[in-house]
């Protein structure tokens, strides 16, 4: 989700054979440029939308990096999207949220790591976290 230029799907590549991968982002110019780079492998599909608020495939693993940590007008966005999002999953979904940012109040907010890892172990049992060695983000694997 947030699929950016699409280049997780290339990282994926060099180190898995055999999977389908849909990326999806709400920007076409993103979308034109993972079209232009990917769009030939007959196993990558990129589309066009918003993952906040349309329906979403169900797919084995689901990956938001980076794509959370834009500032919202709704109290609780965060929590409705980990839902959503691991809803979507059939095995795991991973995804990072910034620890801290530059401007309190510009476009991008921080979390508190202990509150979005209590939330998610109320999901699943099965969760991992990792920090980041910068310390200015983390990211977060729940799984089925």
């Amino acid at each position: 989700m947030g699929c950016g230029h699409g280049d997780l799907y290339r990282v994926l590549s060099d180190r898995f054979a055999g999977f389908d991968y849909v990326g999806i982002d709400q920007m076409q110019p993103f979308i034109d440029v993972a079209v232009k780079h990917y769009g030939e492998q007959n196993r990558a599909a990129f589309e066009l939308g918003d993952f906040t608020a349309d329906s979403l495939p169900q797919s084995d693993y689901v990956i938001a990096s980076g794509a959370l940590s834009y500032r919202c007008c709704e109290p609780d966005f965060i929590f409705k999207m980990l839902d959503k999002l691991f809803a979507a999953c059939r095995i795991g979904f991973g995804f990072n949220l910034l620890s801290q940012v530059d401007h309190a109040d510009g476009i991008l907010v921080a979390y508190d790591q202990a509150a979005i890892l209590a939330y998610c172990q109320s999901m699943t049992s099965r969760v991992k976290l990792q920090s980041s060695s910068v310390g200015d983000d983390f990211t977060v694997f729940l799984y089925r």
